[in-house]
């Protein structure tokens, strides 16, 4: 890898908050396609080792990427409080979810490494850095954030400079860096981003340039691009930059998403979240804090959703959760597998004053779409405490869908228990209580209606 000196980024765009360290390396495992990426606790990328698909090796393929906060004309340094105060609420090999605050606004990040598919064959890795954020404050906060992303792509032994542009797929705009300039190839190495939430500004939203400098304002150009086509024809050492804008009333959340594509032969678009169980859904609003358990508000948006197809979800967990929509009705419901939650014995679902067994893994469809329904019976021996951030992925089909409506509205109440913390119970529906004992499970896991 070249030297390159990022003292130009003090004068334009900063981390999101400074960097103390690799909090910890993400991957998806190892073989064609794989990443490793090392990752602070804010979501600054200090590297990335991908081996792409083919005949080309591996290597380290990111040079710096990081989200900040600006104001729309000028991307602002950020103060933030002691790195100490950071709380890692869960980790694993492929995923990492802190909890921080920056001034008045809190963020929940969650960083997970998958695999990335063209039809049924991996064809490379997506990094998901999903910040769910609250606003503090007494009153609104307007902000924009920025995705910056200065890969170094040295894979193919190509000349010096990449390639590149500007495309959109599947409804988003990716921006993407090439190994070399020109026609991607089934061998050519690339990068890609996207962002989503909040509001896409109609102008200021990307910018596409050598590095290190970024223009602010965003200037929706691609340096090098000579026939206006979106591409670069002038290779040179590439940086992109995404601009997604921001109004939070005081308390309230949004959810701000991005991605980070490492695949071969040309971009594709990254996994939908609710796509499956691997990838679901998050909330759009915090997890509970200091054991308070509070409700789990998901936005899926229309377009993610046709009838009977399962979208994925997921919160922390307690002893059951209470799940409510509006926008739709509920088709089916999918608990999850043993994978996902290792409870053998599995759970029981009551909807309108009817309760039976659900098995791990088992789907079931009601016989008439519902609004409102329960799942309880979670092991509490499994630990799987509201505050501790452990997940429970459900999954999910509607009917009766709202085509006027942009989303439809998910709601899952944690139901409290003795999970090992201090929770707080949430009360059930008298036409929703019933025994939590006596009920053996019925049937094999499969699909059958709920009568």
């Amino acid at each position: 890898m070249t030297f390159k000196s990022c003292l130009a980024l003090s004068a334009a765009i900063v981390p999101l908050l400074a960097v103390q360290g690799a909090a910890a390396t993400l991957t998806n495992g190892s073989g064609d396609g794989d990443v490793a990426v090392e990752v602070s606790e804010y979501g600054f990328v200090f590297g990335a080792f991908f081996d792409p698909v083919g005949s080309v090796g591996g290597g380290d393929v990111v040079f710096s990427s990081y989200v900040s906060r600006g104001d729309g004309d000028a991307i602002e340094t950020l103060d933030f409080s002691d790195p100490a105060d950071t709380t890692i609420v869960r980790q694993s090999a492929s995923e990492l979810v802190t909890r921080f605050n920056v001034d008045d606004l809190r963020f929940t990040l969650t960083q997970t490494v998958r695999d990335a598919a063209r039809g049924a064959a991996r064809a490379g890795s997506v990094l998901t850095q999903e910040f769910a954020i609250t606003n503090l404050a007494a009153e609104a906060a307007d902000f924009d954030l920025y995705r910056y992303l200065d890969g170094d792509l040295f894979l193919t032994g190509a000349a010096p400079g990449d390639g590149g542009g500007v495309m959109e797929r599947d409804g988003r705009t990716v921006l993407y860096q090439t190994d070399a300039v020109g026609d991607p190839g089934p061998d050519n190495p690339f990068l890609g981003m996207t962002a989503e939430g909040g509001t896409v500004p109609e102008t200021g939203r990307f910018s596409i340039g050598p590095c290190c400098d970024v223009p602010a304002p965003l200037d929706d150009a691609v340096a090098g691009d000579t026939d206006g086509d979106g591409v670069i024809d002038v290779p040179y050492d590439v940086t992109m930059t995404l601009r997604n804008a921001f109004s939070l009333e005081a308390g309230q959340s949004a959810t701000y998403t991005t991605s980070t594509l490492f695949g071969t032969g040309g971009p594709m678009a990254p996994p939908a979240p609710g796509s499956s169980e691997e990838m679901p859904l998050l909330p759009s609003n915090d997890p509970p804090v200091d054991g308070v358990i509070d409700e789990f508000v998901f936005d899926i948006p229309v377009d993610l959703v046709s009838e009977d197809q399962i979208v994925w979800v997921d919160p922390a967990v307690a002893v059951g959760y209470t799940y409510e929509v509006t926008g739709a009705e509920f088709a089916s419901v999918t608990a999850p597998s043993l994978d996902s939650v290792p409870d053998p014995d599995g759970y029981m679902l009551s909807v309108d004053g009817t309760t039976v067994a659900l098995a791990a893994g088992e789907t079931y469809d009601f016989a008439t779409p519902v609004t409102m329904f329960q799942i309880l019976g979670i092991d509490p021996a499994l630990g799987l405490d509201p505050e501790s951030g452990s997940t429970f992925v459900t999954g999910l089909s509607f009917a009766a869908i709202d085509g006027g409506l942009s989303s439809i509205t998910l709601t899952k109440t944690p139901v409290g228990g003795d999970t090992g913390g201090p929770v707080s119970p949430v009360p059930l529906p008298a036409s929703a209580l019933f025994l939590l004992g006596g009920l053996g499970m019925i049937g094999a896991a499969g699909r059958r209606p709920l009568a």
